[in-house]
């Protein structure tokens, strides 16, 4: 397998793992505004609360981190922004796989992504622990592994 980093979105990208080797870590998704233009939901900022306050290795988030549908460039670009600020306030490092809102089956919400720095699938280690991040809203492939990605996995 060749390597395809996924990295964290947030400042901290270090994951702290206990000295025994284990590590805590969350999953969580789909904290997405109900409508554009609407500011986070009351429920996915007490997550990221609770995350701040057990303080796990890292958060795998999995994807539908803002609510992208037809948005402008501006519009998708300040999404990205107000969820890496609220991922940030986890204080551990968060890494998403992009969701449909995130990818839209649309080339250019793809390009911003990218453009950003967020990695659309790969895969990344803590300490002992290998993680895989696929993505299953690739443009023209949504629901399914295919491609290079596909190749990468095998």
């Amino acid at each position: 397998m060749t390597s395809q980093l996924f990295r964290p979105l947030t400042a901290a990208t270090t994951p702290r793992v206990e000295a025994d080797g284990r590590l805590d870590f969350v999953v969580t998704g789909d904290g997405r505004p109900t409508l554009p233009f609407m500011p986070y939901p009351r429920h996915a900022i007490a997550i990221m609360n609770e995350i701040a306050l057990l303080s796990p290795t890292c958060v795998l988030y999995t994807g539908d981190a803002f609510w992208g549908y037809k948005a402008s460039r501006q519009e998708m670009l300040n999404d990205i922004d107000r969820f890496r600020a609220l991922a940030a306030t986890t204080g551990v490092p968060l890494y998403n796989v992009p969701g449909n809102h995130e990818t839209q089956s649309d080339v250019g919400a793809v390009a911003i992504l990218k453009e950003k720095g967020h990695d659309l699938w790969g895969s990344f280690d803590i300490g002992q622990y290998h993680f895989v991040a696929l993505n299953t809203d690739e443009v023209n492939r949504e629901g399914r592994v295919t491609g290079e990605q596909l190749d990468w996995l095998g």
